[in-house]
């Protein structure tokens, strides 16, 4: 059976959820990262995907082990506090270029920001209050 701490369970699912970035970049970091972590615990992408993809949680899979089916994830129902902020400086709409804009639809369609996309909308932030 796969035990890991409920905190090592969430740093896994955070890291993961890098893995869909935009940004190839960030994506590959994000997987390297995940494996690294996984082999830490003595998992392997493979496990996990068929522990949590499996149907009858009575069946074995590759390495012998018996786990339980992964619980459905919670999906949050607002909206979190970068992609509000996005969204609102969208609705401003002229006050930004098309490099900027193209920056706060995919920070919109996000669920977390790098610490320089927080601070490049922390300054558009800045901007569009003083142009409100």
């Amino acid at each position: 059976m796969i035990a890991l701490a409920p905190a090592e369970v969430r740093k896994l699912v955070a890291i993961a959820a890098r893995i869909s970035s935009p940004h190839d970049g960030e994506a590959l970091a994000a997987a390297r990262i995940l494996h690294r972590e996984l082999e830490k615990s003595g998992v392997n992408l493979v496990d996990v995907l068929t522990v949590g993809l499996r149907l009858d949680e009575a069946e074995p899979f590759s390495s012998g082990h018996h786990a339980p089916l992964a619980p459905e994830p919670v999906r949050p129902t607002v909206w979190l506090r970068h992609q509000a902020e996005a969204q609102a400086l969208l609705n401003l709409g002229a006050a930004f270029n098309h490099r900027e804009r193209e920056f706060l639809r995919s920070v919109n369609a996000q669920s977390y920001t790098t610490p320089a996309q927080r601070a490049w909308l922390d300054g558009l932030l800045a901007r569009g209050r003083r142009a409100a």
